[in-house]
């Protein structure tokens, strides 16, 4: 039995949706998640007007809601369908399109993790079907566009450079005249805030500083069957994903191309981009603050030391007292000694530690040290603190220039 096969026949959630047979020539499938979306339209015009690629595509669309999810939603979810089938009946071009509709998920697992879910193990299929094991599944938003070279410069870059996974380029839009100003206010403050943690967990030379948004990543279909799938978390769905993929090693960050992502209002995941631009709106957030840097500053002292760790715990004692208080002295000693018995060496050792303080380790650590010892900062002073610690010249005067400068240092 195949890889692809084998996860099908363990990981799968659904059968087959789709009745008409792939391309024999398919190597990209393009997911996207819809649910309520008021303008799926500029969507399948952005990638119908994509340069063309050397292989066959897909596009994947998964029109979902719970099972009470309201029946406003329900009905826009049906519009949508004949939207798409009515653009797909006028499309002549050489994506296929297709569309999955499912208005009655269980409450317990509706949402975008077990959307993506439903359209990314479709794929598998659809791949499996061929045997087509070099197949790439792209992860897309119903509230993106892109640049006119977006498929073809995936398409590339894996028969290139053959990546595990894949995060792409994004930026929002941070003028026009389909908003108002003040939302492209609030997502520059956001964007800005994506770049600094980024940009500062680089800088505290740990190893996880890549962007995991779900709209701009991609994956081998191969490893995604051998890392067993997405999850179905409600929200955090690409965060948890790409930490997978981070954990092999580093990620292929594609800077050729670029997605655009919507800078609207959003209650469809309790956290992320739409409610960040949602709360500033209501006013519940006057202003976007961030992650103190001393935050960075002490893992920095910690990252130093991890490979001191692999002969001698002296050092334990000059940690940051933040860190010690997070650890617990006893535990990060007992936690140490346990990776230096599976270790035979310091690069394991290295690899084991940060094994296990992962991603989601740092995030606990940051969120401790903003309650317990490091307040929340303004992001434009974190984001010129930053600059300054990367011996980046500033001449930023406001958080729009301060967001271009930091997509620059994520550009090079």
């Amino acid at each position: 039995m195949s890889v692809l096969d084998s996860y099908l026949s363990k990981q799968r959630v659904y059968s087959d949706f789709i009745s008409s047979p792939p391309s024999q020539n398919l190597l990209l499938s393009v997911v996207i998640p819809v649910h309520n979306e008021p303008d799926i339209l500029s969507t399948l015009k952005a990638l119908s007007n994509c340069e063309a690629t050397n292989n066959g595509v897909e596009v994947i669309l998964v029109i979902n809601a719970s099972e009470q999810a309201s029946e406003n939603v329900k009905q826009q979810n049906l519009h949508i369908v004949n939207i798409i089938e009515k653009f797909v009946a006028s499309y002549s071009g050489e994506l296929d399109f297709h569309y999955i509709l499912n208005n009655d998920l269980p409450q317990k697992h509706a949402g975008v993790g077990l959307a993506r879910k439903m359209g990314m193990d479709e794929a598998v299929s659809r791949f499996a079907k061929i045997k087509q094991d070099k197949g790439i599944i792209v992860c897309f938003d119903a509230d993106c566009t892109c640049a006119p070279n977006y498929l073809i410069e995936i398409e590339n870059a894996f028969k290139k450079y053959a990546p595990k996974a894949m995060s792409i380029r994004f930026e929002h839009p941070l003028s026009g005249v389909e908003f108002d100003q003040r939302i492209y206010d609030y997502i520059t403050d956001y964007e800005l805030h994506l770049r600094v943690y980024k940009n500062a967990i680089a800088f505290a030379g740990l190893p996880y500083g890549y962007h995991t948004v779900g709209s701009s990543m991609a994956v081998s279909v191969m490893d995604y069957c051998k890392q067993g799938g997405m999850n179905k978390r409600k929200a955090g769905e690409d965060f948890y994903f790409m930490q997978k993929f981070i954990q092999l090693g580093p990620i292929y960050e594609l800077n050729s191309t670029c997605v655009y992502p919507s800078p609207r209002v959003s209650d469809r995941v309790p956290f992320g981009t739409g409610r960040a631009i949602g709360e500033r709106v209501n006013g519940s957030v006057d202003h976007l603050l961030t992650y103190n840097m001393q935050s960075f500053y002490d893992l920095k002292e910690l990252t130093s030391m991890v490979p001191k760790f692999y002969e001698s715990f002296d050092e334990i004692v000059r940690l940051p007292v933040a860190i010690k208080c997070f650890f617990k002295e006893e535990n990060l000693i007992s936690k140490l000694l346990e990776i230096k018995r599976e270790s035979a060496s310091l690069t394991t050792f290295v690899k084991r530690f940060y094994a296990w303080f992962d991603a989601f380790q740092l995030l606990k650590f940051v969120h401790f040290a903003r309650d317990e010892f490091y307040p929340n900062q303004p992001i434009n002073l974190v984001a010129h603190q930053l600059l300054i610690d990367l011996k980046q010249n500033n001449v930023s005067v406001n958080n729009t220039d301060l967001l271009r400068t930091y997509r620059v240092i994520d550009f090079n």
